[in-house]
């Protein structure tokens, strides 16, 4: 019987990922600020997560989030609140208000 012989040298891992857009580099920022302040049991949040919160932010609407919730008292925790739906009556950046 003969060997199966698999060149493995093909598959190679890809590296990460270079930021191409100002949309991915804000994105980036608000992902290194929020993993810096999750602690031990929880791990560290994906850009793909963060990206899909804000999804329905435009690019300028993300800079006056990123520096509201940079001037806020505790940037994680006004991130958390201002993504949760449940918590919010009006929705400042569209001018609609949510059901």
């Amino acid at each position: 019987m003969k060997k199966i012989e698999i060149d493995l040298s093909r598959y190679k891992p890809t590296g990460k990922k270079k930021i191409t857009n100002e949309r991915q580099s804000i994105i980036k920022d608000f992902l290194d600020i929020l993993n810096a302040s999750r602690k031990a049991p929880y791990k560290p949040l994906t850009a793909g997560f963060v990206a899909s919160k804000m999804s329905m932010l435009g690019t300028q609407q993300l800079r006056i989030f990123f520096s509201e919730c940079k001037y806020s008292k505790n940037f994680s925790k006004y991130w958390w609140w201002s993504i949760n739906p449940k918590k919010q009556h009006e929705n400042k950046y569209n001018n609609v208000e949510s059901f």
